[in-house]
């Protein structure tokens, strides 16, 4: 299913709506005519709606209108039903990705790539769609994104096959952070935040300290002094879509949002809860920098490794991202 990470809000219950509001404000991005849209598709019959509609509909309910747990179950079950579209799987290098995000502004998505292309994605809002829900073009004749109206869309056809770690590091090297970070105050952040250490007993655990450990139980305990999360390790099937990329970051996002609330401002992480995989760890090292650039509180982030294959992951991925320099300027 394409939306997976509904699933535990199937039998809701009121206790869960801030959780499933904060979920649904970070994971659906709304078309900016969301409001009128809404407008247009209340009085309506929910099995007549688009996918679109169902979102929008869920949104508004949560952000704007009474909450009505049955009409949200509804809402859910059919959001449940869309199958899965995440993009494929791939086996690109960070390297080969740089290549290709560097060209991205002379690439430029004009209108006859429609003609050429099923799928696009949007690297400014992170959605992907048909080419057939792109509505509007601008004066250039660039196509914009029919959720954000911006001209940073990729197609599938174009150099390489986009998956989601694709378009987050182009969105973290083109766009701005909401601290104000550009992908060079990140370079700069990354030096002096993100350290490697081969295991815990080596490391003072102070106050003010989140800990992610690899365990059984999903559950988090908040101690004195500081919290732990114990995740499931998650693993990487070959030869299917990016869907396991998503899910390192929407697991990790659920425990920061903690992290942030309680004002902890150190992390340290044992990356074997992922499997010795260089596409979760690449997920991961850059849903970190996403939230180096959005928690004003975060200030140092330990990666533990447990062999030296793993280090070597982490240490390619550092040394080509301090070392790339974009040959293209940034508007």
């Amino acid at each position: 299913m394409k939306y997976w990470w509904l699933k535990k809000y199937k039998s809701l219950k009121i206790k869960l709506i801030p959780d499933l509001t904060r979920d649904v404000n970070t994971y659906f991005i709304m078309p900016k005519h969301y409001l009128e849209r809404f407008r247009a598709i209340r009085e309506s019959e929910i099995d007549t709606f688009s996918e679109e509609d169902l979102r929008i509909l869920l949104y508004t309910i949560l952000n704007h209108e009474k909450i009505k747990n049955n009409k949200i179950i509804l809402i859910i079950d059919r959001l449940l039903e869309i199958p899965d579209n995440f993009l494929p799987a791939t086996n690109y290098s960070l390297e080969e990705m740089l290549e290709e995000i560097a060209s991205l502004k002379e690439n430029l998505p004009f209108e006859e790539k429609l003609s050429s292309n099923n799928v696009a994605a949007c690297y400014n809002c992170l959605q992907v769609f048909y080419v057939d829900d792109i509505k509007y073009v601008n004066k250039k004749g660039l196509c914009l994104c029919p959720y954000c109206k911006n001209s940073t869309l990729y197609f599938d056809n174009d150099f390489i096959p986009m998956d989601q770690n694709f378009l987050r590091l182009a969105k973290l090297i083109y766009g701005v952070t909401p601290l104000g970070c550009n992908f060079k105050n990140l370079q700069k952040i990354i030096q002096r935040s993100i350290h490697l250490k081969k295991n815990l007993d080596c490391i003072t655990i102070k106050p003010d300290t989140a800990l992610f450990l690899k365990d059984k139980k999903a559950d988090v305990v908040l101690e004195k002094e500081h919290i732990e999360f114990h995740l499931e390790e998650i693993s990487f099937k070959k030869q299917i879509t990016s869907k396991e990329e998503d899910s390192v970051h929407y697991i990790f996002n659920e425990c920061f949002q903690i992290l942030e609330k309680n004002i902890l401002s150190k992390v340290i992480i044992d990356t074997s809860i992922l499997q010795e995989d260089y596409t979760l760890h690449l997920s991961l090292f850059l849903f970190l920098l996403e939230n180096l650039g959005k928690n004003p509180y975060l200030k140092e982030i330990t990666l533990l490794y447990q062999n030296t294959n793993t280090k070597k992951i982490y240490k390619d991925i550092l040394t080509t991202i301090l070392n790339y320099q974009k040959k293209i300027k940034v508007n």
